[in-house]
């Protein structure tokens, strides 16, 4: 039995909200709504919670109420999770901090990170590892965007502007300089400056910032709203097929709950093959899953969601390009990222 998700609106777009997927979470789990930072009784501790009359465990999963999670969103409100074994609440957040703020204080046992973020993490020595990849890039998801008459409308336009970008580890940040420098543009005399992508149509509205680097839906609703000129296709040439998202856990948790973690990348497997193979799912989840219009929800671009969630090779691929960028200063065994599965017979 499923639930409809309950939101707090500050703005157009859901800054806070959770999409609650099944009926065995507790009301009181659904108590708190603050942010980024709020965590639900779930999910407290970084635990994972039993339901009630039940041995499936239920998950309480962090993320951007984005394209990019929107399949693990669909699994969880469709079953799949459960039919892998476990059980998944969606809490969905707007800001410009990085998930894992949350993940490594306990409040959610899994959270939805960009790939970079969590390399950048482990690289740091943060013991976390990737549990399933989520999705990569397709032409027209991310765009730079800037407003018409502004008079920039092309890479060389940007030397000496402002892009706003949702975070400092988002493929914003490792994308656009790369595409920069394709087109044979200094990408050190382009400003990326972090916005929450909440926030990013105000932002060129009042012209805060020159242009923004923003994901569906946002970059829809944006374009809907403002005339803007559309200055880079983020997820083309060099960038074509980039790893967006994954799900992340804490060592500690994945050697605590191996057929939990195992569990939810069964699931999610599941979930991103469905939504690959038939977008409409994913689309039909949209308006209460990110706030927008169900008009809107049909036209977004969305990404390519992973069949193959723990693709070693695509995870080795992003990782060598964030060495490239000067992101990561030194190569990493990207095969060791991940989680492992849990043991035979667990």
């Amino acid at each position: 039995m499923t639930s409809r998700a309950r939101t707090c609106r500050p703005g157009r777009l859901a800054r806070c909200a959770y999409v609650v997927v099944t009926a065995a979470v507790s009301a009181s789990a659904l108590a708190s709504c603050s942010g980024s930072s709020g965590a639900t009784s779930a999910a407290a501790g970084g635990g994972t919670q039993a339901a009630a009359g039940n041995t499936a465990p239920t998950i309480t999963v962090d993320a951007p109420p984005n394209a990019s999670s929107a399949a693990a969103a669909y699994g969880a409100s469709s079953g799949m999770f459960e039919q892998a074994g476990v059980k998944v609440a969606m809490h969905t957040h707007q800001g410009a901090q990085s998930t894992i703020v949350g993940l490594m204080s306990g409040a959610y046992p899994i959270v939805w990170a960009t790939v970079p973020d969590a390399l950048a993490a482990q690289a740091k020595g943060l013991p976390i590892s990737i549990v399933a990849l989520g999705d990569q890039g397709t032409p027209g998801q991310i765009r730079v965007l800037s407003r018409s008459g502004s008079g920039i409308t092309k890479p060389a336009d940007l030397v000496g502007k402002k892009v706003a970008i949702p975070s400092p580890t988002s493929s914003c940040a490792l994308a656009v300089p790369n595409l920069l420098k394709a087109a044979g543009v200094d990408a050190t005399k382009v400003k990326l400056v972090t916005v929450p992508q909440v926030d990013h149509e105000s932002t060129l509205r009042n012209k805060v910032t020159d242009a923004v680097c923003t994901p569906e839906p946002f970059q829809s609703e944006i374009k809907q709203h403002l005339g803007t000129n559309d200055v880079l296709d983020v997820f083309t040439g060099g960038n074509k097929g980039m790893l967006i998202g994954a799900y992340v856990a804490t060592n500690a948790y994945v050697q605590k709950n191996p057929k939990a973690v195992t569990a939810f990348r069964d699931g999610l497997t599941a979930a991103d093959r469905k939504a690959d193979a038939d977008q409409s799912v994913v689309r039909a989840l949209m308006p209460r899953y990110s706030g927008v219009s169900d008009q809107l929800a049909k036209s977004i671009t969305l990404p390519t969601y992973i069949r193959n969630v723990t693709d070693t090779a695509a995870l080795q691929s992003l990782a060598d390009l964030m060495v490239a960028n000067g992101l990561l200063t030194a190569r990493i065994d990207a095969g060791k990222s991940f989680a492992a599965p849990a043991p035979s017979g667990s």
